[in-house]
């Protein structure tokens, strides 16, 4: 009967793991006894923020109960059936996302990190448009980083994303969105796609979007992540983005997420009557993030402080 009794209590550590997955709860076997029992459920509550550790110290327990012949015929035959079972055990036991639940609730923590990152790095910071802190707030950073990354993508600062390319960080996404002034209307051209994020943005603030990667690597990761995300008004062409992209001239507004030399005079001739640059470009003293208008035949500049992004790849100029 003690065989029968603590055979049980393993199979049981089992099933209760499952259980504590699925937040069920199973009654006491018949087999087991009523003390053994209530330890076992006096002690779920005081262990509920490490079920692992619990589970784990009473598989073991179960284990050394067990009588020593079964024992050594478990270890010698079946170690590796073991060892996967207890790998199964171990990822139900820390609510590994088998069934999408941990996936949702890890999902609900990326937002709560927009929303804290829009209010405390975007509007603190003078980001006032309404269109671009939505934007911002529901496009997905994290899903255009590298997947170590992940827990670091709505941080204030920039992120690597291979090929010595990185994403910009959230204020200055934001600060060249709302330089561009858009309205909801508007064919936009993005030089630079790198990981795809501006574009996303701009997707949910023009009608149409069309990017330029001079990286082929770069520019099919993107594409194929903002077709799969439903960016559907976005096109990613591989090209050298300092020539822009005659094919969908003129443009309403264009932005260059990578330091040009200068402003290239590509661009310019693409560019639309009222329309608006943002670019930023090596100056004496550093990188300075413009914004240029086209009126009447004549170009405007103003300066929207200083910056620092990789270069312009391809810049003919």
């Amino acid at each position: 009967m003690q065989f029968i009794a603590n055979s049980s209590l393993l199979l049981l550590a089992l099933r209760e793991s499952w259980n504590n997955w699925t937040g069920e709860r199973a009654a006491r076997p018949v087999s087991v006894p009523q003390e053994k029992w209530s330890a076992l459920q006096s002690t779920q509550g005081r262990c509920v923020h490490y079920p692992t550790i619990h589970y784990t110290l009473f598989f073991m327990r179960a284990m050394l109960e067990l009588p020593l012949v079964f024992r050594q015929v478990c270890s010698a035959l079946f170690r590796w059936r073991f060892f996967l079972l207890y790998v199964v055990f171990l990822s139900l036991s820390c609510g590994c996302p088998i069934n999408g639940a941990g996936g949702e609730a890890q999902e609900g923590n990326f937002t709560a990190l927009r929303v804290q990152m829009v209010e405390q790095q975007l509007r603190q910071r003078g980001i006032h448009d309404e269109r671009v802190l939505q934007a911002m707030a529901e496009v997905p950073r994290h899903l255009f980083v590298p997947l170590s990354l992940r827990l670091h993508a709505y941080e204030d600062s920039p992120l690597p994303i291979g090929q010595e390319q990185t994403i910009s960080q959230p204020y200055i996404v934001a600060l060249m969105s709302q330089s561009l002034e858009l309205t909801g209307t508007e064919v936009v051209l993005e030089v630079g796609t790198g990981s795809g994020y501006q574009a996303a943005v701009l997707s949910c603030l023009a009608r149409r979007v069309y990017s330029i990667e001079i990286l082929p690597e770069l520019a099919g990761t993107a594409q194929s992540r903002l077709q799969a995300l439903g960016y559907s008004n976005v096109t990613v062409i591989v090209g050298d983005g300092s020539q822009g992209w005659l094919a969908g001239a003129p443009y309403d507004a264009i932005i260059v997420t990578a330091a040009a030399q200068r402003i290239p005079p590509a661009l310019l001739n693409q560019l639309a009557e009222g329309g608006r640059l943002v670019l930023p470009v090596e100056l004496p003293d550093g990188q300075h993030l413009l914004r240029l208008r086209k009126w009447g035949g004549k170009v405007t500049r103003e300066d929207l402080g200083m910056v620092q992004f990789v270069p312009l790849l391809g810049d003919r100029s």
